[in-house]
Formats: structure tokens, C-alpha cells, sequence
């Protein structure tokens, strides 16, 4: 059976490629430590070597240099809503709620820029809307559209 690998360690030409020395008075190199990759892996592999890193050991180190990307995600941007200060002026329980957000977020001594804040975010806690999405012009007028395309279709059929 197939599984279609490629051995990466004597893919590339270098100078050494033994991994193992046998200890004692027979010390002939062989490589025993193998690195394999799919063939569709390959191709994002740049070198692959034996290297004097790694631990104390008979074995030497194998170090793959391998390319990685990745596909930037686009999420879609999750609105937090909007301030409807329409509601805030018109109904007196919103105002009242505002105002007393407005009294816990503020106070007579704060700068501009922290006093704006303040309003926004009692606007926020007090009146958030969110919008729906808009599904189209079609969609939006299909009960006016959708009788004069069954008319239309009738004359052409």
C-alpha cells in the first residue's frame, strides 16, 4: 500500500546525512531518524538536515524548515447599535432612565472629552437599537412587485 510519502532528510543535498552512529568500536554512520511528508506537505517544505543541535545522544537532530500561511479572516463587524435619541426625548420613561445614567456617569468637574463619554454612554445603556438588516428592494417590495410578474410572465408564456 501507497501512502504517497516523501523522506525529506535526503530530499535536499548536504554534505552529512547520517542520524546514527552505533556506540562503541563499529561507529558507522546510518540514518535512523526520518522525517516523511505527505506529497501535498512537500511543497511547502524548504530544507530538511541533520544538525549538531539537540540532546547528548548517538542520535543526531533533524531540523525541517517548513513554510506556513494562513488565510486572513474577514469577519463581518457585529454592530453594537445605535442611540436612539428620538426615544430618549419623546418617552418619559427613557428620559428619566437617561437622566439618571447621565447623573452616575458625570459629574460638574470632568473634562469635555469624559463629560461626552458620559452622554454616550447613558445614551447607550438608556436607548440601543439595533437594525435589522435590510433585505433588498425586491424583497422589501415583493407584495407590490411579485402580481406583476405573475402578469408579465402570463403574457410571454
Amino acid at each position: 500500500m501507497s501512502h504517497k510519502l516523501k523522506v525529506e532528510n535526503t530530499f535536499f543535498q548536504h554534505n552529512e546525512y547520517a542520524t546514527f552512529v552505533l556506540l562503541g568500536d563499529d561507529r558507522t554512520p546510518s540514518m535512523h531518524d526520518v522525517i516523511s511528508v505527505s506529497q501535498a506537505f512537500h511543497k511547502r517544505v524548504r530544507n530538511c538536515q541533520v544538525v549538531d543541535d539537540g540532546v547528548d545522544s548517538n542520535h543526531s537532530a533533524v531540523c525541517i524548515t517548513i513554510s506556513l500561511t494562513s488565510i486572513k479572516y474577514k469577519g463581518k463587524a457585529i454592530s453594537k447599535g445605535i442611540i436612539d435619541w428620538n426615544k430618549i426625548l419623546t418617552d418619559e420613561s427613557s428620559r428619566a432612565m437617561y437622566a439618571q445614567h447621565l447623573k452616575d456617569f458625570t459629574t460638574a468637574d470632568m473634562p469635555y472629552e469624559d463629560f461626552n463619554a458620559g452622554i454616550l454612554k447613558a445614551g447607550e445603556l438608556t436607548a440601543t437599537v439595533i437594525r435589522k438588516r435590510v433585505e433588498g428592494w425586491f424583497q422589501f417590495s415583493s407584495d407590490e412587485l411579485a402580481p406583476m410578474l405573475e402578469e408579465r410572465d402570463q403574457l410571454l408564456h
